[in-house]
């Protein structure tokens, strides 16, 4: 009889010299096959999420941003960023029509799993985001 080492039943796969656990194998297939749109049409996915911009406004701020002197684009992108009346993640989550299952910080590391009303449905997502009430949300090492 075999040591119980042996004995125990790997779940492991060696992909690309890697050992990887074959449930995220399984994870990764199923979200490749996993789809929320369907049809024959050209998918556009701004058409299907709402607030997410179209092209043509992607290509316009694009167009804007290239012609800002380096004071202008500071003050349009870093700026804003950086101002600490900025709402924090959790404030905006809470502003969500969502059950909040479970959330963790760590610092500036903030995380949460919640049940979003889709309309239809109900879909658990999960958030990873700086949380900018500990040090304006820049993380460290471990929160990497």
């Amino acid at each position: 009889m075999g040591k119980k080492s042996d004995m125990a039943i790997s779940s492991k796969k060696e992909l690309n010299g890697i050992q990887v656990d074959e449930l995220f194998i399984s994870a990764e297939k199923i979200a490749k096959d996993f789809t929320l749109f369907s049809g024959d049409e050209e998918f556009v996915i701004s058409r299907h999420v709402e607030g997410l911009l179209n092209e043509d406004e992607v290509d316009a701020s694009l167009s804007s941003i290239s012609d800002m002197s380096v004071d202008e684009y500071i003050a349009t992108t870093v700026q804003p960023a950086e101002d600490p009346a900025r709402p924090a993640a959790r404030e905006v989550l809470k502003s969500f029509n969502a059950r909040i299952i479970r959330d963790q910080s760590q610092g500036a590391f903030y995380s949460a799993e919640m049940e979003v009303d889709f309309g239809d449905c109900f879909r658990r997502i999960g958030v990873i985001a700086q949380d900018r009430t500990s040090n304006n949300g820049s993380w460290m090492p471990e929160h990497h």
